[in-house]
């Protein structure tokens, strides 16, 4: 279909706020920092409508918090609500109670900013009121308020596989980090002789600009694994339309730093649609082939850091996309594919592949990489789009 006529308009909700980039501001450590700067400040999440929420003592300090957030926000919607308690005090109460994890039967300790208290888990197998007696004994001799502290049942963790722990080495599907926000790896590739993955351009530092953004998988506290080195500038006239900057694909290349780190052909499988966890019978799916389009209804599928592995049914084909948030603010994706699917922040990058419909399959035919979505829908930038952007490379 001629994609000058097609156009979908898709508003902040859809695209702005689910597919992106999450911050990776969520460490404790950095979010006392933020609490020493900014008195009163109780941390923060992301609440069910997708916007940053932000608990703060005195709400009149709401601009100051604001500011402070916008870039690490990416266009969120920030609420500031009250909140009981200064995320240094929960800080120190839970270092304060941090010897309790010596308790038998404890699962958990933790901040829980998204209720503004100290939470210990304990195993919800073993709750009496004996043990919840002693636990809150031990509370009490710390300097927590009684009503800081939160004692409730909890499941056991067990040693368990993630698409968003370490792997070594390194398939697709999985967690990246970069400059401070987490992304998934799509794919990996030969380009030029060079062994490296594709990611989304607005997982790179600048999209649109190669400025050798580095990335970490997990996280790049475990070390730099790549380094961006294809990323393509927008272009404008043509088929772009007037007053707006285009590309075809939202990718960019980046080059492993030892080739032994890539793996080859591999996406990350889990368990079933749904799940996190990688499968320990079947854990990867192997690329075999690539896909030239993806046409309505039929079926794609993704795993992504976020949501895991998740298909549906294709409903839209050769659309062109304005993307609402993020920079710059006038960007056209021309020729892209929905997908109704579960899809959120993070899951930008995700390889999309064909796999048939059985939950056993594990051969993978390329579609390309999702970008963005939100709500039951992703979408992505084919494969072809990507090659002719990017350059030849081989993936299977």
């Amino acid at each position: 279909m001629n994609s000058n006529i097609k156009r979908m308009l898709v508003g902040a909700a859809l695209l702005a706020m689910a597919a992106m980039p999450v911050p990776a501001i969520a460490s404790d450590d950095e979010l006392l920092k933020m609490a020493k700067e900014i008195p009163g400040f109780g941390g923060m999440y992301v609440d069910d409508n997708g916007a940053l929420t932000v608990y703060m003592q005195d709400v009149s300090r709401a601009p100051e918090i604001r500011t402070r957030l916008d870039l690490q926000a990416l266009g969120r919607r920030i609420r500031v609500v009250p909140g009981t308690y200064a995320f240094q005090d929960l800080y120190r109460w839970r270092d304060e109670l941090n010897d309790i994890m010596a308790e038998p039967n404890i699962v958990s300790l933790d901040i829980d900013e998204k209720r503004n208290r100290v939470v210990i888990g304990v195993d919800r197998k073993a709750v009496t009121r004996d043990t919840l007696g002693t636990l809150d004994s031990i509370r009490a001799a710390s300097s927590a308020p009684a009503d800081a502290v939160i004692i409730e049942p909890a499941d056991p963790i067990y040693n368990l596989q993630s698409v968003q722990g370490s792997f070594r080495p390194i398939p697709g599907g999985v967690q990246i980090n970069f400059t401070g926000f987490l992304c998934t790896l799509g794919f990996n590739a030969i380009r030029g002789g060079v062994a490296g993955f594709v990611t989304n351009s607005h997982c790179t530092g600048t999209r649109g600009v190669v400025n050798g953004t580095t990335y970490g998988q997990p996280s790049l506290a475990s070390g730099t694994i790549a380094t961006e080195t294809v990323d393509p500038p927008f272009f404008t006239g043509g088929a772009c339309p007037a007053g707006r900057v285009c590309r075809r694909s939202d990718s960019a290349f980046a080059r492993y730093s030892n080739a032994a780190l890539q793996q080859f052909r591999q996406i990350a499988r889990t368990n079933n649609p749904g799940s996190l966890t990688v499968s320990a019978a079947a854990p990867r799916f192997t690329i075999t082939a690539t896909a030239a389009a993806p046409i309505p209804g039929q079926p794609v599928n993704k795993v992504g850091r976020t949501t895991g592995w998740s298909r549906g049914n294709v409903t839209q084909s050769c659309v062109n996309v304005n993307v609402a948030g993020g920079a710059p603010a006038n960007v056209t994706m021309l020729c892209q594919y929905t997908v109704v699917a579960a899809v959120a922040g993070g899951d930008s990058g995700s390889p999309t592949f064909h796999a048939g419909t059985a939950t056993t399959a594990t051969n993978a035919t390329l579609v390309g990489i999702l970008w963005g979505g939100g709500g039951n829908t992703f979408v992505l930038s084919r494969f072809t789009d990507i090659v002719a952007e990017l350059g030849a490379m081989t993936v299977f």
